[in-house]
């Protein structure tokens, strides 16, 4: 709750400003849920079980949703899957979005939210295990990031693997899995946090791998250039803060 009420906060103080905020972006990176059947022990570390992890995220992205949409401005939804929303190890190897258990939840979510708002909402669910978008002319790439390493070699590599798979240049890329935020060249490149964990024991694996495991979501807003601006369409960001909730 705390998220969407910063994040439309921000939102109405571009406008306020005078800025025409044209259309918003709300990018989900995957692991909406940690299976409870992803590892050995995965159980034993859920609140609940996966069927009611799938209910509860659908509902809380539903209310999100709302809530940006209840701002009057269009809404482009990107929703990805990770590695943790479905049972098995690392990525299913076969369209990873339609075959993990996201699939229903995004369809679910987006269904609910076309019923609600209608055209004032569009959606994008890959089917595949990444996303290339555009904005104001420039190629973004959204992927979960499972195996890329959170460094700017890391980031660059899988960025040229999927401009070299697709054709096209890509000018920016963001990914999430890490559950910390790494901003890499002018946020060109970037790692985004998780909405949970603040594990300072090695309890639970992101703390026991040592990822640095602050919940934390980060929103960018974009200005249209004129051709030959150098500069990116980028001109301010926020990060959003979570670890106080409980």
């Amino acid at each position: 709750v705390e998220y969407g009420d910063v994040l439309v906060d921000k939102i109405n103080q571009h406008v306020h400003a005078g800025y025409d905020v044209e259309l918003i972006k709300l990018v989900v990176l995957g692991d909406v849920i940690e299976s409870d059947k992803k590892h050995i022990n995965s159980a034993r570390g859920c609140d609940m079980g996966t069927a009611e992890q799938m209910k509860e995220a659908t509902e809380l992205l539903v209310e999100l949703i709302g809530k940006i949409a209840m701002t009057g401005i269009p809404l482009h939804c990107i929703m990805v899957t990770g590695n943790h929303d479905w049972d098995g190890h690392g990525m299913n190897s076969f369209m990873a979005g339609q075959e993990h258990l996201s699939w229903p939840m995004y369809n679910a979510v987006k269904m609910i939210s076309e019923a609600m708002y209608g055209d004032a909402v569009r959606f994008d669910i890959p089917r595949g295990a990444f996303h290339l978008d555009n904005i104001y002319g420039t190629h973004v790439l959204y992927e979960h990031g499972v195996g890329v390493a959170s460094s700017q070699a890391g980031l660059e590599k899988r960025r040229d693997q999927r401009a070299q798979q697709l054709g096209v240049h890509i000018a920016m890329m963001r990914m999430g899995d890490k559950h910390n935020i790494c901003r890499f060249n002018n946020d060109r490149l970037v790692v985004n946090g998780a909405f949970f964990g603040t594990d300072q024991v090695g309890g639970e694996y992101s703390s026991l791998a040592g990822y640095q495991n602050e919940p934390s979501q980060i929103v960018f807003c974009h200005v249209e250039r004129k051709p030959g601006d150098p500069r990116t369409t980028l001109f301010d960001s926020l990060v959003i803060q979570l670890a106080h909730i409980k």
